[in-house]
């Protein structure tokens, strides 16, 4: 790197030119007597000044609003110059259209903070908010090539969707305790490692720290209040405890943290939403009591989790809530309404269910695949859903409610019931309800049964004598089909 005073600095009057002016700023290296160089409001020239020698470049009228909001500083002992300059200003006035992409073959490192963006060369700075220009003071030269810390100035309040976003040059990142805002995507995808969020902080947007796979520490503070959507989904974060003051938390705000193996939950959610931890790494987990719903995908996929302490208020559990887990025993709370579709399907470590006695709603496939052995469903359920016990091969002893109206397609498919008692108030039997159900020998049909679909007792011990009563035979009443056994109890 030479000295200002072998360079040839042009007049300022495109933005090519002021790209080559800031290219040759930012590689320009100053020691020792190295002093402020200065910018001349009234005869719009900016002054360099190093060892006694000055520079005059003149700037063009229109580039004189944003080159006068700015002040150069030099540190006196091997630092490189710092340059800042009113990006945004730049955009409008010069070339609407230009890209950052276009910007990285001329200066090192762009830093964007609001409305202003920073050129960082080779060390940690601190910038100070105050009055125009905004005043940077180098903190420390690192020795490399590559900055590894992001100072944000005290005095700013919010950070701008996607301002570091993909941004590589620094691993991690100091946050003002006047910040209260972090924007949508505002750091995702940087290589930072850990992160500390100060109690100004209330919201972080969606997606503000998101696929930033080098992030493994994480600690928020007092005061958050709410998380986005996949805030920080795809990092790789190992434990995390939520402030007491987060209310919200979004979509997938900590999915696909594989390494994830515990987490504290706020005492004032009352949804845990979908995704929320879905393709973690989390062994056991306490659902704060204040939550009333587990929303869809919640715990999907997470291959540890063995325990969960249900909320005393839970309300609901949406679709696939817990699909995929390695849960063996559900003991649900009596709050409990709505079990929604394969919520606990594929846990196939699970072997005891105990279903609440306020359950209303029991969903298709919610129990698929999974090692129960016996089960008593809750009086007040009308409707069993297709493959809800489907492949239970050790589910054995049954007991239906008698308020039920309806089995559907392939409910018990596949399960190890050897003998079962359909209640009076069984009215539809649906296709393939107890298909391949090779234990099978006993069933007692009840008198309400309006009917019998396809292949309902197919490769069971049941099936020939129930065809033959159904389809072969004619009572001296002149019944036929499902008319034929109704109220009977037929044994193989």
């Amino acid at each position: 790197m030479g000295n200002t005073t072998n360079k040839v600095i042009p007049v300022i009057n495109s933005y090519e030119s002021f790209l080559e002016f800031n290219h040759i700023l930012a590689n320009t290296k100053y020691t020792r007597k190295a002093s402020i160089i200065s910018v001349d409001y009234t005869k719009n020239k900016i002054k360099i000044v190093t060892e006694g020698k000055e520079k005059i470049v003149e700037i063009d009228d229109y580039l004189v609003d944003f080159v006068s909001r700015q002040t150069y500083y030099l540190e006196s002992s091997n630092l490189e110059l710092l340059s800042a300059y009113n990006y945004s200003k730049l955009y409008s006035r010069i070339h609407p259209d230009i890209f950052l992409s276009d910007i990285y073959d001329y200066v090192k490192n762009l830093v964007l903070l609001g409305e202003t963006r920073f050129e960082l060369c080779d060390f940690e700075v601190e910038i100070e908010a105050g009055s125009n220009p905004l005043e940077i003071k180098a903190i420390g030269y690192n020795g490399s090539n590559q900055l590894d810390t992001l100072v944000v100035p005290l005095g700013v309040t919010s950070i701008n969707e996607f301002l570091f976003y993909q941004q590589k040059w620094f691993k991690s990142v100091r946050l003002p305790n006047t910040l209260k805002e972090i924007g949508e995507d505002s750091f995702g995808d940087t290589d930072i490692e850990s992160l500390f969020i100060p109690s100004s902080v209330k919201v972080i947007c969606d997606g503000a720290f998101a696929n930033c796979i080098h992030l493994t520490e994480l600690k928020l503070s007092d005061g958050l209040q709410k998380i986005g959507k996949m805030a920080f989904s795809n990092c790789r974060i190992k434990s995390v405890d939520l402030p007491n003051t987060v209310a919200i938390v979004g979509y997938s705000a900590f999915g696909d943290n594989i390494p994830l193996e515990r987490i504290n939950l706020s005492e004032k959610l009352k949804v845990i939403s979908g995704s929320l931890l879905e393709n973690s790494s989390i062994y056991e987990i306490t659902i704060p009591d204040s939550v009333e719903e587990i929303s869809s995908n919640a715990f999907l996929n997470n291959r540890c989790l063995r325990k969960v302490v249900f909320p005393k208020k839970l309300k609901k559990i949406e679709h696939n809530a817990f699909y995929g887990t390695r849960l063996e025993e559900i003991i649900l709370p009596e709050s409990v309404e709505e079990i929604g579709e394969g919520a606990f399907a594929n846990c196939s470590n699970l072997s005891r269910v105990v279903l609440p006695k306020n359950l209303k709603k029991l969903g298709g496939s919610a129990f698929y695949r999974n090692a129960i052995e016996e089960i008593t469903i809750t009086e007040g359920i009308e409707n069993i859903g297709k493959h809800t016990f489907q492949e239970c091969k050790k589910l054995r002893n049954i007991i239906l409610p008698k308020t039920l109206k309806a089995i559907d397609e392939s409910a018990f498919q596949e399960t190890a019931i050897d003998g079962i008692v359909l209640p009076e108030s069984l009215e539809v039997i649906r296709e393939e309800a107890f298909f391949k159900c090779l234990n099978l020998r006993s069933i007692s049909i009840p008198h309400n049964l309006q009917y019998l679909g396809r292949n309902a007792f197919r490769c069971t011990p049941l099936e020939k004598t129930i065809n033959d009563l159904m389809y072969n035979s004619i009572t001296l009443d002149g019944k036929t089909g499902v008319e034929v056994i109704r109220g009977e109890k037929i044994y193989s």
